[in-house]
Formats: C-alpha cells, sequence, structure tokens
C-alpha cells in the first residue's frame, strides 16, 4: 500500500497498481495475491496554479510484506522523500 504525503498546493490522486498474480498459499486456505520482481506504482497529482514556486517536498510510504515459497516474512515499511520543482 503506498500512501503520500504532498507539500501545499499538490493535490495526489490514487495510486494505481500493476495486476498482482495468484499463487497457492504455502501455509494452505485461499491463494495469495502478490507481485513479482520489479513493480511499479504509479501515483498521480496535480500542482495548483496557486503553489509556491520552487522545490514542494514529497513524503511517500510503501508498506509491504515479502513473501518466499516457503513464508512470508512480517510486514515492513518503507519511507522516500523527494520534491517536485514547480515552476
Amino acid at each position: 500500500v503506498v500512501t503520500v504525503k504532498p507539500a501545499s498546493g499538490i493535490t495526489i490522486g490514487a495510486p494505481k497498481y500493476p495486476k498482482p498474480a495468484s499463487i497457492a498459499n504455502p501455509a494452505g486456505g485461499n491463494n495469495l495475491m502478490v507481485y513479482k520482481g520489479k513493480v511499479v506504482i504509479i501515483v498521480p497529482f496535480t500542482v495548483a496554479k496557486s503553489a509556491k514556486p520552487g522545490p514542494a517536498p514529497i513524503e511517500s510510504t510503501l508498506k509491504y510484506q515479502i513473501c518466499n515459497d516457503k513464508s512470508c516474512f512480517p510486514p515492513a515499511s518503507a519511507v522516500a522523500k523527494s520534491s517536485v520543482l514547480v515552476k
């Protein structure tokens, strides 16, 4: 799950996730919906005409859980800080 905390004057749209693959749950039960390999999540945004020119900070958090063919690891998260140059 991706969440984004934008600077003032920037509006974040709904993230666009790729289609997951369905695999057998190694623990039994329902299949798991997973992403394999490199995953690209697109997060659209718009900049208001009234936004202050200059760098606008954006902080993104990805909550994820890594699994292999035998088990799943505890959920984790990663934070990325970046900026958009408003002109």
